[in-house]
């Protein structure tokens, strides 16, 4: 689409510190603000690359999300692809590693995107969802016991390392299928892409890549009621209903978004409640 409103004449860096100490503030400017709105310029100090342009009303939202000239995962012959692309070059991105990034359950459009959503709801359904309860109670159960017992005598206990982030994480990891020795490596694969750190995501998701192949292997000779075997059963049964890449992709989108923004949750929630 054609920007022709005028960009604001200071650009806001959403990262800055005065940002962060008062978010709500300076959303509500922003919302504010006519659109389109170059609300992320500096947001090159995170990713680099072109300016880029901020939403932030809700009808304006509801367009970009609904519009099909809108695209996530535009084609490598598009424009928007060199976009794209330069962002990640940017970064000194490796080029063998851009399609790992763009190819995901979450960047997919149209009927890519509702192609690998149902394949994903048939193997999270209520039933397995709900088989999980008495297993999130008890790992919460495990948790606090275990923070009683670090508090004992009085020691600080860090609620974000000993709760917030083990409940959803081996949560997450249990219903997708993640093995326990490979979570620490899944872990640092999301710390990596939720502060945008650059020189790190790289090598976190190439150990990742490497994992998810070795995990779909195991799971086609020793099956487990977890999703990584409901895919892989579904590929059996119609080799062009998925791909290995795919599987990979959906892998990398259900552990990094099913655990970092219930960690912060959870630990903004009890500041909350203290407050």
């Amino acid at each position: 689409m054609t920007a022709t409103a005028k960009p604001p004449a200071k650009p806001v860096d959403l990262f800055s510190p005065e940002v962060v100490a008062d978010p709500f503030g300076w959303y509500a400017r922003l919302r504010e603000e006519p659109l389109p709105h170059t609300g992320t310029l500096n947001i090159g100090t995170m990713m680099g690359g072109p300016d880029m342009w901020l939403a932030t009303r809700y009808e304006d939202v509801l367009t970009v999300l609904t519009d099909p000239r809108f695209l996530t995962n535009p084609p490598s012959d598009s424009p928007l692809a060199d976009i794209r692309d330069g962002v990640f070059k940017a970064m000194n991105f490796p080029e063998d590693l851009i399609p790992w990034m763009a190819n995901k359950l979450n960047t997919a459009d149209g009927e890519d995107h509702t192609r690998l959503r149902k394949l994903v709801s048939y193997a999270l359904t209520a039933r397995r969802v709900n088989a999980l309860r008495s297993r999130v109670e008890k790992i919460t159960e495990d948790l606090l016991d275990r923070m009683a017992e670090q508090a004992a005598d009085g020691s600080p206990v860090d609620i974000v390392e000993e709760f917030c982030f083990p409940l959803p994480v081996t949560v997450i990891c249990e219903l997708v299928g993640i093995d326990e020795p490979d979570r620490a490596a899944w872990h640092a694969w999301g710390n990596a892409m939720a502060t945008m750190d650059g020189p790190n995501i790289p090598p976190a998701l190439r150990t990742c890549i490497a994992l998810s192949r070795e995990l779909m292997a195991r799971r086609r000779v020793e099956p487990k009621d977890d999703l990584v075997t409901a895919l892989v059963q579904a590929q059996a049964e119609d080799p062009g209903r998925v791909s290995d890449d795919e599987i990979v992709g959906i892998l990398f989108s259900l552990v990094t978004a099913g655990h970092q923004t219930t960690t912060y949750l959870i630990g903004n929630s009890v500041l909350f409640l203290l407050e």
